[in-house]
């Protein structure tokens, strides 16, 4: 990430320090059942118990799972076996920071039900006062603490929209319950550096408008019946063995996706 800041930068002598630092960075290491190891050395044991995940990283807020097959699917197994492991009363289970990162990661993870499972642990227990301020764990019962408040948001957006420097993803873990009761989001931007003037969604499709500096290539995450491009159905232009729609680059290119069908996300 950062040798692609100092390349869109121009700044050649960064980027082969960033090089440099890179190279000597230990590779994942992989537990024999699948969970990416939180240390990248072989003598220390696994603590499923703890309450941190730093080594989700690579998940969120970086993509590398995006391109990363054993990644993704390690940070999958992870969080699946901390979750069989963790006591329901203990550590992340009973922490907003717990539940908001497992939401993000959630999302990234292309899990609609781990989303919807993150937000309902710190939406329907005590974690908000009526200052619409939230507390430290989901008993209301410890100090004051931003956590929840400042990252609900930020899952809803995961959870809608996914965006790297190549694609744009809409919908990637948008929970059932929150697809069938509607709704829209507006004024986002891109990794693409693309703006999203608006992205609305419903049971019987989902609609996007982007202003696009040049062609952006867009994705949805659920099965579509036609793809509408500024009126246009541009269904019969896909080729078959491509998942991506191209949206040309335009003020207020418009995108519609009639959903072909409801489909869980298995977590």
């Amino acid at each position: 990430m950062a040798s692609a800041v100092a390349e869109a930068c121009g700044n050649g002598s960064d980027i082969s320090k960033w090089n440099e630092y890179e190279s000597k960075l230990p590779p994942y290491l992989y537990e024999p059942t699948g969970e990416l190891k939180e240390w990248a050395l072989a003598c220390y044991e696994e603590n499923y118990e703890h309450r941190h995940t730093s080594q989700l990283y690579g998940l969120w807020p970086a993509y590398e799972g995006e391109t990363d097959n054993t990644l993704f699917e390690g940070a999958r197994k992870l969080i699946e076996t901390k979750n069989t492991v963790l006591p329901p009363t203990a550590g992340d289970n009973v922490a907003g920071h717990g539940w908001v990162h497992k939401g993000l990661i959630m999302a990234r993870a292309k899990s609609a039900e781990g989303v919807r499972d993150a937000l309902l642990a710190v939406l329907t227990n005590e974690m908000y006062y009526a200052s619409m301020m939230t507390s430290h764990d989901t008993t209301g019962r410890q100090a004051y603490c931003t956590d929840t408040a400042i990252t609900v948001p930020a899952i809803l957006m995961e959870s809608v929209v996914y965006s790297d420097s190549e694609v744009i993803e809409l919908a990637p873990a948008i929970p059932d319950e929150m697809l069938s009761s509607g709704g829209n989001i507006s004024g986002l931007r891109s990794r693409t550096g693309d703006a999203i003037e608006n992205i609305e969604w419903s049971d019987e499709g989902i609609s996007a408008v982007i202003n696009a500096d040049g062609d952006v290539k867009v994705k949805c995450a659920r099965p579509f019946a036609k793809a509408v491009v500024n009126g246009e159905d541009v269904s019969e232009k896909l080729k078959t063995d491509e998942s991506y729609i191209t949206v040309s680059g335009k003020a207020g290119s418009g995108l519609y996706l009639p959903i072909l069908q409801r489909v869980h996300t298995k977590f």
